[in-house]
């Protein structure tokens, strides 16, 4: 059955006018943006719901060359670790967003892409002591919270590549070949490959198609050193699927 959540019914101008979705404050752009071995940073909130985004992924104004020799030298540094963190998650998402540009996505899509993975910065800590075996339902974390915002174009195919990955290896059975490590372990954390009434369910869901889509590029997104456009370039793709 499809997951059922109430959707606010939230307007693209009042999210632009300055709403926020989630409370606590996080790194401006500016703080973000300056080489972290060196700047303190300035806490504040960012002033709607596309900013609030780019600051999960670093902020405008990003430094990546400086947070990925952090994240490759590695960091006891709590200050440090959030760039080397943001890093890694800017790259990734960017990667993304840039294959379903490639591919001619529609714009929600690309945006979908762009955003599939924004639920590990949103969701609760994995019980200490229970690490290797948690799964933080990233996918479910991040549809709850684009759906208030955003069109289901980009909700639902966010929520359905995590099962995406499932449905893949049941169905293409030379796709496990392609998974990371740590995509073949967390399969086995989010139920492994579907069952013949499980794919059937699948494929039945709005939107299935594109979360297969997006678990696609996810598995290519993951290129160390990738030289990566300013996340500006994305910023359309956000507008243009937020809810009228």
């Amino acid at each position: 059955m499809k997951d059922q959540i109430t959707k606010a019914e939230v307007t693209r101008r009042s999210f632009m006018a300055g709403t926020t979705v989630l409370g606590g404050a996080i790194l401006t752009s500016q703080s973000a943006s300056a080489d972290p071995m060196t700047t303190e940073e300035t806490w504040s909130k960012p002033t709607n719901v596309i900013e609030q985004i780019v600051e999960v992924f670093g902020g405008f104004d990003f430094d990546q060359e400086s947070a990925e020799a952090v994240r490759k030298n590695g960091t006891d540094n709590a200050r440090l670790a959030y760039h080397a963190k943001a890093a890694s998650r800017r790259s990734h998402a960017i990667q993304c967003a840039l294959q379903a540009e490639q591919a001619g996505a529609d714009e929600p899509f690309i945006a979908a892409a762009l955003v599939h993975d924004i639920g590990h910065s949103f969701a609760a800590p994995a019980p200490i002591g229970l690490e290797d075996e948690y799964d933080d339902l990233h996918g479910k974390v991040a549809a709850y919270w684009l759906r208030n915002a955003f069109v289901e174009e980009v909700s639902e195919p966010v929520l359905l590549h995590v099962p995406g990955k499932r449905y893949l290896v049941s169905t293409r059975p030379e796709y496990m070949g392609i998974l990371s490590a740590g995509s073949i372990d967390s399969l086995r954390r989010q139920g492994g490959p579907m069952t013949d009434d499980e794919i059937q369910e699948f494929e039945a869901r709005p939107h299935s198609d594109w979360g297969v889509e997006v678990r696609i590029w996810d598995d290519k997104a993951k290129v160390r050193g990738f030289e990566l456009p300013n996340i500006e370039r994305f910023i359309p793709y956000l507008e243009a699927s937020l809810k009228v």
